[in-house]
C-alpha cells in the first residue's frame, strides 16, 4: 500500500511539473485598465501591454522579467467630450518588474509583479515608485485572460487601476 501511494505521489508531481514546463516562455499581455480612487478625477481609462519571459522555477511556479507600457487617457486628452473631455493630461506608466505565477490547477493561476513603475508623463516625473500588480488568470492553452490590480506608489501620490487583460504565449 505504501509503495502504491509513493508511486502515485511521484506520478502526480511529475505530471504537474510537465504541465508547468509547457507554459514557460514569452508572454504578451494587452488590455484595458480602469483607474480607481482619486485617479478617476483626472483619467477615464487606460490601454496597455506587458511583455514577460517566464522560467520554470519549481513545479507549478514560474518567475521572470517583465516590462510594459500603459497610457491612461486624461479628461483633457483628444478624446471626445462624451467620454471624458476636460483639462487633465494623459498619465503614462512603464512598469519594470519581476513577474511570478503559480498554477493552482492546470488552467488557473495566481501571480504578482513587483518592481518599479516609471511615470513618463511630464506632469508627474517625480511620482515614479514601487510597482505591484497582483493578478489571477485562466489559461486556454496559448491564450489566457487575466484580472489584476496595479499600483505605483510614489513619494507624494499613488496611481492605481484595475485591469482586464488577454495574453498570448509564444
Amino acid at each position: 500500500m505504501k509503495k502504491r501511494i509513493s508511486v502515485l505521489s511521484f506520478l502526480l508531481i511529475a505530471v504537474f511539473s510537465l504541465q508547468a514546463q509547457q507554459k514557460q516562455g514569452v508572454k504578451l499581455e494587452g488590455g484595458i485598465a480602469l483607474p480607481v480612487g482619486e485617479n478617476l478625477v483626472e483619467t477615464t481609462f487606460g490601454l496597455g501591454a506587458d511583455l514577460s519571459f517566464l522560467f520554470n522555477i519549481a513545479g507549478s511556479l514560474q518567475m521572470g522579467p517583465s516590462a510594459g507600457f500603459y497610457n491612461y487617457f486624461g479628461k483633457g486628452s483628444t478624446l471626445p467630450p462624451a467620454i471624458g473631455g476636460g483639462t487633465a493630461s494623459d498619465v503614462q506608466i512603464a512598469p519594470l518588474a519581476v513577474t511570478s505565477r503559480y498554477y493552482v490547477i492546470k488552467e488557473l493561476f495566481m501571480g504578482v509583479d513587483l518592481g518599479y513603475g516609471l511615470r513618463l508623463d511630464k506632469d508627474f516625473e517625480d511620482e515614479s515608485g514601487f510597482y505591484y500588480k497582483p493578478k489571477i488568470g485562466f489559461s486556454f492553452g496559448p491564450l489566457s485572460t487575466l484580472l489584476s490590480y496595479s499600483s505605483v506608489t510614489g513619494e507624494l501620490d499613488d496611481f492605481s487601476a484595475v485591469h482586464l487583460g488577454f495574453e498570448i504565449a509564444f
